[in-house]
């Protein structure tokens, strides 16, 4: 498994890239707006983006969410209650969802 994080101190942000080496798949967690950082990473490792998550509707900045799931045709992954105007794939409290060998499990908080 390999683990990078992007800090971007000036909005207060943190995303990351999690990959399973193994099996050439990694995953970006809140992306920010400018995701050729991601991009690089991937490729740098060999990895293809298979899932994009969003761990909340992102109002005090610009998610790049959409668009690398959009370039990567990754599948979106956020709170099934995001009224969202793009395809996306919406999970519940305890729902799991797989990424090669890393498994997710989404945590419903108020």
């Amino acid at each position: 498994m390999h683990l990078r994080q992007f800090v971007l101190s000036s909005l207060g942000h943190v995303s990351a890239l999690m990959a399973d080496d193994a099996r050439g798949v990694a995953e970006v967690v809140d992306p920010r707006r400018d995701v050729d950082i991601y991009l690089e990473e991937a490729r740098a490792r060999e990895l293809r983006i298979t899932h994009v998550f969003e761990t909340h509707l992102h109002n005090d900045y610009l998610s790049g969410g959409r668009e690398l799931a959009d370039l990567t045709g990754a599948v979106h992954v956020i709170g099934a209650g995001a009224e969202l105007a793009t395809p996306f794939l919406g999970v519940h409290d305890g729902d799991p969802v797989d990424c090669g060998s890393l498994r997710f499990v989404a945590i419903e908080t108020p």
